[in-house]
């Protein structure tokens, strides 16, 4: 039978299972930091995504007299040959300055949907071109009647200030109707939604209500709760909203730490007592 030699360095049990209780102890130290690494990889990523939709949307104005791209318009036909009525949203106007579909989308979307580019519309009598890909352009809008400028009260509209119309129409958002644009939003981070954000005048026919007056937004884009849950705005960055500005920076919020003054893109440059709302 054969002996151990004196001096082995054979483990004993009780020394296995110390080594396996060190190494068990470390990976449930270890683990949730590298999970915190990755979603701040991805939230990082999402905010430089947002910053170059951003820039590609100020190039665009350039290109077109300072007039900028409609949040939708008919009368474009898509690559699968869809037409039928359907709307192209804002993504059409900016693909050509990005010629990149993944640009478009958050890294936390697992699923993202770029109907009209890369798949056919399965909604083409509604829209024949739009991203489903966690990036939003802002839509919004006061209620009828009682924002600067806002005449449209009569067609609630999820083009926003943005606009909405046929491939040429002038309609569209000019740069002199913006007086903040390093307070002004443009894109936003949503539950894959293609516009987000408070919309008081949307909200006055009944569409998710109350979760598109800013209060009830804020809300249901911090908790994931109430009508529409995160749709129209998800704070899902570890609580944090990424937000794109009309003059091309990007920064990181909480949802219920943006002024409501910064989606009301026609708003005149003035400052708000603290807790007093915009547009209501």
């Amino acid at each position: 039978m054969k002996q151990h030699r004196k001096g082995s360095s054979a483990f004993t049990l009780i020394e296995l299972l110390v080594v396996i209780a060190i190494i068990a102890i470390l990976a449930a130290i270890l683990f949730p930091v590298f999970a915190q690494a990755r979603e701040k990889a991805r939230a990082i990523t999402c905010l430089s995504n947002m910053k170059q939709l951003g820039l590609s949307a100020r190039m665009y104005a350039q290109d077109y007299d300072e007039r900028n791209m409609l949040g939708w318009q008919f009368g474009i036909t898509n690559k699968f040959g869809q037409q039928n009525g359907g709307r192209a949203w804002w993504q059409f106007c900016l693909m050509p300055y990005v010629k990149n579909v993944g640009i478009f989308a958050c890294p936390d979307v697992s699923n993202p949907a770029f109907w009209g580019e890369t798949t056919a519309s399965p909604i083409p009598s509604d829209s024949i071109y739009r991203f489903e890909a966690g990036i939003a352009l802002n839509w919004f809008m006061p209620a009828a009647g009682t924002g600067p400028g806002n005449s449209e009260g009569t067609y609630p509209s999820d083009a926003g200030w943005w606009g909405r119309g046929y491939p040429g129409s002038s309609e569209g958002l000019s740069d002199a109707d913006v007086q903040a644009p390093a307070e002004r939003i443009v894109l936003l981070d949503t539950n894959s939604a293609v516009v987000g954000g408070p919309s008081p005048e949307l909200d006055s026919i009944g569409i998710c209500s109350p979760a598109l007056k800013y209060p009830g937004w804020a809300t249901a884009a911090d908790t994931k709760t109430g009508p529409c849950g995160d749709y129209f705005g998800s704070a899902r960055h570890s609580g944090m909203l990424n937000i794109a500005f009309y003059d091309g920076h990007a920064h990181a919020f909480k949802p219920s730490a943006i002024p409501e003054i910064y989606f009301d893109l026609k708003a005149p440059s003035v400052t708000l007592a603290p807790g007093a709302t915009w547009g209501q």
